[in-house]
């Protein structure tokens, strides 16, 4: 009977730790930059995305921005709003209790569907607001247009050159299968 659980004990980054910091980050740089041939027999790769995910999303981009080299992050940053906030769409502001913020974008999950408005601000702060969960989250740019946030807002087909949508549920989750 085959011991599954063994690998679970190996170190997951003990090949980049053998590189050292400047070895590896080149490594996983050309990891992103050089198309690569799979075994056809390698198991198809899922890559799920949920809307639990944006409480989340600090420590995400924190490791996932994480330089090797320099042995330390650059992560966006997201805030949860809570309590009173009201939107002024056609100047493209957020009214919280203690301050007015411009906003560059707002995205608006409701039961119909998801629609973004933008405006010519040059802020760094989008808005997330899901009115069925009554959640509304601020965030910069870098969190914004990640991934993890535009793969679960955006139209899938966007994404349909690298992945296949196997399940829409959004904005609560989004499974795609890595092509």
């Amino acid at each position: 009977m085959p011991e599954f659980w063994k690998p679970y004990l190996a170190n997951p980054v003990a090949l980049l730790e053998d590189k050292g910091p400047e070895r590896a980050m080149a490594f996983v740089e050309f990891l992103a930059e050089e198309d690569k041939s799979f075994s056809k027999d390698l198991p198809p790769q899922y890559f799920v995305l949920t809307w639990q995910n944006m409480s989340l999303a600090y420590w995400i981009s924190h490791f996932g921005n994480w330089d090797l080299a320099k042995g330390e992050a650059s992560p966006g940053r997201i805030r949860q709003i809570r309590g009173e906030a009201s939107f002024n769409t056609r100047e493209g502001t957020l009214q919280l209790r203690d301050r007015s913020l411009p906003l560059e974008e707002l995205t608006l999950v409701r039961e119909g569907g998801i629609r973004t408005q933008s405006w010519p601000n040059s802020s760094n702060v989008h808005a997330v607001l899901n009115q069925v969960m009554g959640e509304l989250f601020i965030m910069d740019g870098k969190i914004y247009n990640s991934m993890m946030v535009r793969m679960l807002l955006d139209d899938p087909s966007q994404f349909s050159d690298h992945f296949e949508l196997v399940m829409d549920r959004a904005p609560w989750v989004r499974v795609y299968r890595a092509k």
